[in-house]
């Protein structure tokens, strides 16, 4: 059986026909990818290319590139004109410029420096089989810190170590200490005299930092030194806890409150504030007192501290006081006798022949 195909002579002619302007489709569409890829390749190097070679002139002995006229054209055409400048006069801003952001402490190179070695335990650099490991290097954390009456900076030490024939065993060093402020170069003494200098002498942070600089030529900006006392607040935050529960844990606690004035920008005036004390009381307490500050006197603030309390209330007569029993059952109020033996002491002023004057050291006893 033979594979051979019989068409009329009519039929193989148009095939053929057919077939040769396919092939000729062909062959032009692939001189067109061609001529399109040299063109992007041509205006990749005259856009993106050294910005000297943007635009050549063609000499006149080199031949024309056919196909890149329009092209060419384009790039040859004037660039746009640059936007008119004008000149602005000098002038001098009033007062002093300030660096915004551009440091936050400056030490000086020449301060004091103490040297803290925290070095591996001796027998921990010893291996098993007698070898002795080997420095091969420190780490260095120095740190501003301040101690009574001067600063200084203070360096830790932290030596590194490592096989001598078998580095793959890696590097042995103490961990580093965690302190409050990581990263940063202030050491906790320091923020503690802050505070101290800023809290309980009432000592304006500018005016410390003005104390700095000229004692010890260090130069820190206020927003750093506000970082500073915040981010030691927030590391106390749990010493605060957990001593508001071992108060509060006791049976017995001692309860006061005192007013202060805060400033009240707007107002027009100081607005009146509180300040409310909670001492551990009963026998033998712990040396805990809690401070808490309220924008107020209300009955509230003391409920609120109070409502999870179960025990004696040693305090005056305030009648947030006496309501406690009202409003937390598990409480019992216990009125301070000191200011009961204020009015008894008053009396021993009266009359010489006031009965008062003669009971009051009887009362007074009794207490």
């Amino acid at each position: 059986m033979s594979d051979t195909i019989t068409i009329p002579r009519e039929e193989y002619e148009t095939a053929r026909r057919l077939l040769g302007a396919t092939t000729d489709a062909l062959n032009m569409a692939k001189a067109q990818i061609a001529h399109f890829t040299d063109e992007v390749a041509l205006l990749k190097r005259m856009l993106f290319g050294r910005s000297s070679e943007r635009l050549v002139d063609t000499p006149g002995d080199q031949p024309d590139l056919t196909g890149f006229e329009k092209t060419l054209e384009l790039l040859a055409a004037p660039a746009t004109p640059e936007p008119a400048t004008a000149v602005v006069p000098e002038h001098t801003r009033k007062g002093e410029i300030r660096n915004k952001g551009k440091f936050q402490l400056e030490i000086p190179d020449d301060l004091p420096r103490e040297d803290m070695v925290v070095d591996v335990p001796e027998a921990e650099r010893t291996m098993a089989d007698g070898t002795q490991l080997v420095k091969i290097g420190e780490d260095r954390v120095e740190k501003l810190a301040y101690r009574s009456g001067s600063y200084y900076m203070r360096a830790t030490i932290y030596p590194r170590y490592a096989h001598p024939k078998m580095p793959s065993l890696g590097i042995i060093q103490e961990p580093a200490a965690n302190g409050v402020f990581k990263g940063a170069k202030v050491d906790e003494s320091l923020a503690a005299h802050l505070i101290a200098e800023k809290f309980g002498q009432h000592l304006p942070l500018y005016r410390q930092l003005e104390r700095l600089k000229s004692e010890a030529r260090v130069k820190m900006t206020r927003q750093h030194a506000c970082s500073i006392i915040q981010q030691s607040g927030d590391a106390c935050e749990k010493l605060l806890n957990e001593a508001i529960k071992i108060v509060l844990g006791g049976n017995a606690i001692h309860v006061d409150e005192t007013g202060v004035k805060m400033l009240d920008p707007g107002a027009g005036q100081c607005q009146d504030c509180k300040v409310w004390v909670y001492a551990a009381g009963g026998s033998n307490p712990p040396p805990y007192a809690i401070f808490d500050f309220t924008t107020g006197r209300q009955q509230q603030f003391l409920f609120d501290v109070l409502k999870g309390y179960r025990g004696i209330v040693h305090a005056d007569a305030y009648v947030a006081y006496e309501n406690l029993e009202t409003k937390l059952p598990n409480i019992k109020w216990a009125a301070c006798w000191a200011h009961a033996r204020r009015k008894f002491e008053e009396c021993l002023g009266g009359p010489s022949d006031g009965l008062a004057r003669w009971k009051a050291p009887e009362a007074m006893n009794r207490m």
